[in-house]
This record gives C-alpha cells, sequence and structure tokens, in this order.
C-alpha cells in the first residue's frame, strides 16, 4: 500500500507501507501532515497486532524539527506496553 501527499502540484511525500512485515518506507518531505499521515498509519498497523513497526526514513529529502521526537512518542499514545517503535 502506498500514500503520498502533493503540494503545489508536485508529490512530496510516500509512504510505502507492508503490512505482513509491518514495515513503513518514507520518502520525501516530512512535514506537520506527513508526520499525521505516518502515525495513523503506524497507530493502523498497531490496531491490527503488530507490535513492532519499524518506519525507515529512506532519502527524505527534509525531515522537519521534531518528527523523529514525534515518531517516538507515539508510543506513549498507542498504550500498548508490549509495542516497539524502531526509526532506522
Amino acid at each position: 500500500m502506498t500514500r503520498r501527499h502533493r503540494r503545489a502540484g508536485e508529490w512530496t511525500y510516500t509512504q510505502t507501507v507492508n503490512p505482513e512485515t509491518a514495515t513503513i518506507v518514507v520518502t520525501g518531505r516530512v512535514d506537520h501532515v506527513s508526520l499525521d499521515l505516518l502515525c495513523a498509519t503506524v497507530e493502523q498497523l498497531h490496531n491490527n497486532g503488530c507490535g513492532v513497526v519499524t518506519v525507515t526514513l529512506s532519502g527524505a529529502a527534509d525531515i522537519q524539527a521534531g518528527t523523529v521526537d514525534a515518531l517516538t512518542g507515539l508510543l506513549a499514545l498507542l498504550g500498548h506496553p508490549s509495542a516497539d517503535l524502531v526509526v532506522n
């Protein structure tokens, strides 16, 4: 499954999701909009029983300040002690 965010006619963010391995590969600009999309995907995988979700920021052109902190803080919002989030 692939989700994208478009700004000014161009794709600025893409996340490719493999639900069987609970992996998400992110490319492009990671801003507040794409972070919301990413958090929703992580939460969806978690709700579907994935205990470990791996997020790879691959060739991200622009990662706004606080993005990695927001991803690691997502665990507290999920409220599941056996869940883990790995950011490569």
